[in-house]
């Protein structure tokens, strides 16, 4: 059966309160005044750290499966959002390996996809199935086609080293 078991041998201001039975435990720690490592508010699963509050400075951490790779953290003092990123350097920061995409979506309504796919930067029609947008890393621009299509679209790319542009229709 599950144990509960409360600690508070002193009058600091270490408070932690633990849950435990054969299948994990959970562990919720109010340390304000840096009693333990440092001041925060700690909820654990399985002796794996899950959520943090930074009672100093306010920073709010979500933590990945492992327990230590913050998979979202709310910078306090800077009023930034990193997802993948814990050290986020501008207001909404997603890293993520292979490339960062964000999904807008309405209910009932389109869906669009913008972010990079390691290469490009991307703009996806999600609802319609289709690329509308891509900015290579080359710096060319195709508007309604990927670099390798040929449909009736409009590609914009540089052409040689004089930067010439380069307007293509293909009629197919």
């Amino acid at each position: 059966s599950p144990t509960f078991t409360m600690t508070d041998t002193d009058t600091n201001a270490l408070f932690r309160v633990s849950a435990s039975s054969a299948v994990g435990s959970v562990t919720l720690e109010v340390d304000e005044n840096g009693v333990g490592s440092n001041p925060q508010y700690l909820i654990q699963g399985q002796n794996v750290n899950r959520f943090k509050i930074d009672a100093d400075g306010g920073d709010i951490s979500f933590y990945a499966d492992n327990g230590t790779t913050q998979g979202l953290l709310w910078d306090a003092s800077t009023q930034r959002l990193g997802l993948g990123n814990a050290a986020p350097q501008k207001l909404l920061h997603l890293q993520e390996s292979g490339g960062a995409t964000a999904r807008f979506q309405s209910t009932g309504v389109r869906v669009w996809d913008i972010g990079n796919d390691g290469t490009s930067f991307v703009i996806d029609d999600v609802t319609a199935g289709q690329e509308r947008l891509r900015l290579d890393n080359s710096g060319n621009v195709f508007l309604g086609k990927t670099a390798d299509s040929i449909n009736n679209t409009l590609g914009i790319s540089l052409n040689g080293a004089a930067g010439l542009i380069r307007i293509e229709r293909n009629n197919d």
